[in-house]
């Protein structure tokens, strides 16, 4: 029997850049931006945008 991951390595991935930008966002504590991750599959990045615009 084998235990494995049920996500991929890229979805592992970007769970951690969500957790990133979360973070980010809250050490800021900035009222009218928040980081977000945006991009294509493999070439994610954190970007910071104003509240309300995506």
């Amino acid at each position: 029997m084998v235990i494995e991951h049920d996500m991929s390595r890229e979805d592992r991935d970007e769970r951690l850049l969500q957790k990133e930008a979360r973070e980010k966002t809250q050490q800021e504590q900035t009222l009218n931006c928040v980081n977000i991750v945006r991009g294509r599959p493999g070439e994610r990045q954190i970007i910071k945008v104003k509240k309300g615009a995506k």
